[in-house]
């Protein structure tokens, strides 16, 4: 399977690599799941090093002749040139990307395959945080997106399907007791939202913290308070990013609870560090955020319904405003628990009246600010709240400041930022003013009466007024003051009651004609309802038969497939029953998928157990050929020394007769060399073979006589005919 799978990557064939990932996993899934997540893991490997190749083939190529990447055609290659592509990325989208592609192919199909079941459901989770780190590492946002939107089709499926997988074994439960699934899930919604963080991806970002809301809401136990505080923790960055300021120091408010509720152990620096975010966050939020209600929704489509779910994710029904935030900060003694250098932050900026030395205490407060880098990035929305409530301030004590006297006194910002920030109070309706560039004046207007500060000394005033005439009217005024408003209240009662006993003639009158035209048309109602009814009846009526008709249809054809199914089902089984595969339904009905399943089971155990039971023999033997070598080895060696001794003897006997007879052939040998040199003997053995000789020549003299005799009457008979044919073909 390596091998295939190294094929597969060096030839960049994903669809055979995916086809051939999943015939592996139905063969191992049941059996040797831990042979998958190898080769899973080595495929990722595998194509990870291609990548790196890949980039070090680029890196090589920009610092030589690239122009073996561009077309041959010039003409291609002007359009190539003044596409406005620099070289880099040409030379990356021919040699780079291609492999990424392929890389995020391999983590898609991997993912598919491993979803939606029990016993791979941590590879699935750990495979899946290594595709975001994939995205993370090489920037790939949009494949960043399309993976959380395949994490988000797997986990809808799981939703979906739930109840109906309740009684399946194999099958992932987010609502199962131990909650180890939803952990999971959890767990890789965490890493997804970090990595949406990094890229940027502010819109998956926000999608990931409703799924982890979601999730929560299904856990069937409480949420761990360190899940917890991380959750709040992600959405308050979140939020930052997104500019909800309110949101974000909600859900900081929210982990500094949790710390102080649960983490016991928290240091006191931990404590101060918290505290200053959460104060310096809070009264930064800007005053826009509490004069308009729930402002940070605006941003978003469908401001209503955002305004709920982004409650919802802070687990509120109603976002707070900012006065609210405050107030529950200082009610809970956050600015006690601050860093020393942020004593003076709250009762300069907001307790105390003193705008002629506002920004003069706030200047070490904001620079103590910028300097830490957890609360620099509140230094400018301190500043700008710090500068609208010294707007109002000097609105209520003078009616024309000088823009110079309005410098000094926000020693911290330009003019121009002067001049925004008074525009924008202004927009805001936090104060009304004009200013006059030739005269270099700021004027408050006089009727600005709808604010609020204002509005309340008036309210003072009015009181204090009325307390005072009461204690300088004579009582006689206050009687005769007393009996014209009783009489006027009388004279007011009559008419008013006269008025009243008309209105009710009147709507009796009304009531009475709207009652009986509601008896007609009830009437008419139960009439049409009656004729509707009747109606129905018979349609429902037709419609049952039409339908019982159909139900039987359809349960014959069932019946006549079940029966078809069930034939081959025996005829598979008795196959099956007849290649050794033991069948035991405990009288349960078995379908073909679960019988093909036993049969795929049965013979991997077989093969297992072939391949154990070979090994050990294999084993045995080896180890009975070892001890045989090591004990027959000394006995081979005397055997060897004893049949030495008796190879030489033997040897030295069979010289010995070997020498005797060699003698005693020669020795005959020469008696028969001068026996055949006697005259005699060579006299009788030259007639001997003179009379053999010519008998064999009378012999073959013979035997030619018959042969040539032979041959010529066969020549004869064959001549004879081959005229009887030629006479009968002319014949004919």
């Amino acid at each position: 399977m390596m091998l295939f799978i190294k094929l597969c990557v060096e030839q960049r064939r994903a669809a055979e690599m995916k086809d051939g990932l999943h015939q592996y996993k139905t063969l191992t899934q049941y059996v040797k799941l831990a042979s998958l997540d190898r080769v899973m893991k080595y495929l990722l490997s595998y194509t990870e090093e291609k990548v790196v190749e890949a980039q070090a083939k680029l890196a090589e190529a920009l610092t030589s002749d690239s122009g073996e990447f561009l077309p041959e055609d010039p003409l291609e290659k002007q359009l190539v040139i003044s596409s406005g592509d620099s070289l880099s990325k040409r030379l990356e989208r021919v040699i780079v990307k291609p492999w990424l592609r392929f890389e995020y192919d391999a983590y898609r199909a991997i993912l598919d395959i491993l979803r939606n079941k029990i016993t791979m459901e941590v590879m699935y989770h750990n495979l899946a945080r290594m595709a975001f780190d994939f995205c993370k590492r090489y920037e790939l946002k949009s494949d960043f997106r399309r993976f959380c939107d395949t994490l988000h089709s797997h986990l809808k499926s799981i939703v979906q399907y739930q109840e109906d997988n309740k009684n399946s074994p194999n099958a992932v439960k987010l609502n199962a007791e131990d909650g180890e699934s939803l952990r999971l899930h959890m767990e890789t919604r965490f890493v997804q939202l970090s990595t949406a963080m990094e890229l940027g991806s502010w819109q998956k970002a926000f999608e990931t913290v409703e799924e982890l809301y979601r999730l929560m809401e299904m856990s069937p136990r409480p949420i761990a308070p360190q899940m917890m505080a991380a959750y709040y923790e992600r959405v308050a960055l979140l939020c930052w990013h997104a500019d909800y300021k309110v949101m974000h120091t909600y859900a900081a408010l929210k982990v500094f609870t949790l710390y102080q509720k649960h983490n016991r152990s928290m240091t006191q620096e931990t404590v101060a560090r918290m505290a200053s975010s959460l104060l310096v966050g809070a009264l930064s939020i800007p005053l826009s955020e509490n004069s308009r209600t729930q402002a940070i929704v605006t941003t978003l489509e469908g401001s209503s319904d955002k305004s709920v779910r982004l409650g919802q994710l802070l687990h509120t029904s109603s976002l707070p405003t900012r006065d609210q935030l405050v107030a529950e900060i200082i009610e809970r003694g956050i600015v006690e628990l601050a860093a020393p250098e942020l004593a003076e932050l709250y009762p300069a900026l907001v307790a105390d009246f003193e705008p002629l030395s506002k920004f003069e205490r706030l200047e070490p407060i904001l620079a103590y600010v910028r300097a830490q880098p957890h609360l620099a990035n509140y230094a400018v929305g301190l500043e700008e709240v710090a500068f609208m409530l010294l707007l109002e301030e000097l609105a209520q004590v003078y009616s024309v400041v000088q823009l110079s006297t309005l410098t000094k006194l926000a020693i911290t910002l330009d003019a121009a930022r002067l001049e925004d920030l008074a525009c924008e109070s202004v927009r805001l309706g936090r104060v009304s003013l004009t200013i006059n560039h030739v005269e270099q004046t700021l004027t408050f207007k006089s009727g600005f009466m709808h604010d609020t500060t204002l509005a309340s000394h008036l309210v003072d005033l009015a009181s204090s007024l009325s307390k005072a005439s009461k204690m300088i009217a004579p009582r006689e005024q206050e009687r005769a003051e007393l009996a014209q408003r009783v009489a006027t209240v009388a004279a007011a009662s009559v008419r008013n009651e006269h008025r009243m006993l008309l209105k009710r003639k009147a709507e009796i009158q009304a009531r009475q004609e709207k009652e009986e035209a509601e008896r007609k048309a009830a009437r008419e109602a139960r009439e049409r309802a009656a004729a509707e009814e009747k109606e129905r009846i018979a349609r429902e009526t037709a419609e049952r038969l039409e339908a019982d008709k159909l139900e039987r249809e359809r349960k014959k054809e069932e019946k006549v497939k079940a029966e078809r199914e069930r034939k081959r089902l025996e005829e598979l089984k008795a196959e099956m029953e007849a290649k050794g595969v033991e069948i035991d339904d405990d009288g349960e009905v078995i379908d073909r998928k679960t019988l093909l399943d036993k049969y795929v089971t049965q013979i991997s155990k077989e093969k297992n157990t072939m391949a154990e039971r070979t090994e050990s023999l294999f084993r045995r033997m080896d180890h009975l050929e070892r001890y045989r070598r090591e004990v027959e080895g000394p006995l081979i060696q005397d055997a060897f020394e004893k049949q030495s001794v008796t190879n030489a003897s033997l040897y030295n006997a069979a010289k010995d007769e070997y020498k005797a007879k060699h003698r005693a052939e020669h020795d005959s040998m020469l008696e028969l060399k001068a026996l055949r040199t006697d005259p005699m003997v060579v006299k009788l053995t030259d007639a001997f073979y003179t009379r053999v000789l010519a008998k064999r020549r009378e012999a073959h003299a013979d035997e030619y006589d018959r042969v040539e005799a032979f041959i010529a009457g066969e020549t004869r008979k064959r001549e004879r005919e081959a005229k009887a044919r030629a006479k009968r073909r002319a014949e004919r």
